[in-house]
């Protein structure tokens, strides 16, 4: 094989994956494409920021309910933990 056709066929590149980058990244130089890849790398950080957030907001901390039994159901509760 010749020219690129061999160089992919010794990598194992499929005919599908090259097609899919030169749709994707075909018109841009090299420096551009690693500018892409950058902005997709803090993109996707971004991204699992805001689901952590949503998800802090959906299911709020035990803390952050207040008192969730009185103080005397407090002892009471404390009191029969420590009996069994």
């Amino acid at each position: 094989m010749e020219g690129h056709d061999g160089v992919w066929y010794e990598n194992s590149v499929r005919d599908n994956s090259y097609y899919g980058w030169l749709k994707e990244y075909g018109g841009i130089r090299s420096d551009q494409a690693e500018c892409l890849k950058e902005l997709d790398r803090k993109n996707a950080r971004l991204k699992k920021l805001v689901t952590e957030v949503e998800l802090d907001k959906a299911h709020p901390a035990p803390s952050s309910l207040g008192k969730l039994l009185r103080p005397t159901k407090h002892r009471r509760t404390q009191e029969q933990v420590r009996e069994t």
